[in-house]
C-alpha cells in the first residue's frame, strides 16, 4: 500500500533515476529549498552537463544567509552520484573521488572542491541509488 499521494516520494523512486534524472531532481530540490528560504536562484549553479570535467562539483549555492539540512551558511558545494556501483562507504572509493590517483593531500583535491573548502564552504556528497544504515552514515 502506498502512503501519501501523487506528490509523495518514496525511497524506491530514487533507485530508478538515471544520472541525468538525478541531477535534474536535485536541481529542482535545490531550487525549491532556495525559494522557500528566500535565496535568489542566481546564487545557485547546477549544470546538466554531467560528463564534462567539473573540478569535483556538480552544483553549488553561494552566499547563503541560512543554514538548514540541505543548504549551509556561506557556500555549499555538491557532488551528485547516481550509481549502484559507486560505493561511498569504502575509503578508497572516496579517496579516488576526491583526489583521483594522486596522493591524499589538500592540494590534490578537485579544483572546485578545494576552492569550496579554502573559502570555509561545505562539501556535500549526494548519493542516489544508495541505502545506508546508521553505521554506514
Amino acid at each position: 500500500m502506498v502512503n501519501g499521494n501523487i506528490f509523495t516520494i518514496e525511497k524506491k523512486d530514487f533507485s530508478t533515476l538515471s544520472p541525468d534524472e538525478a541531477i535534474e531532481f536535485f536541481q529542482r530540490l535545490l531550487w525549491a529549498e532556495a525559494g522557500s528560504n528566500g535565496i535568489e536562484l542566481s546564487k545557485i549553479n547546477i549544470s546538466s552537463e554531467i560528463n564534462v570535467p567539473d573540478g569535483g562539483i556538480d552544483a553549488s549555492v553561494k552566499d547563503s544567509k541560512i543554514k538548514n539540512d540541505l543548504i549551509k551558511f556561506g557556500q555549499t558545494s555538491y557532488q551528485v552520484k547516481a550509481s549502484v556501483t559507486f560505493k561511498p562507504t569504502q575509503k578508497n572509493v572516496i579517496q579516488k573521488e576526491l583526489f583521483g590517483s594522486k596522493p591524499v593531500d589538500k592540494n590534490n583535491l578537485g579544483s572546485r572542491v578545494k576552492n569550496c573548502l579554502d573559502n570555509n564552504g561545505t562539501y556535500v556528497l549526494v548519493c542516489f541509488k544508495q541505502d545506508f544504515n546508521e553505521l554506514q552514515k
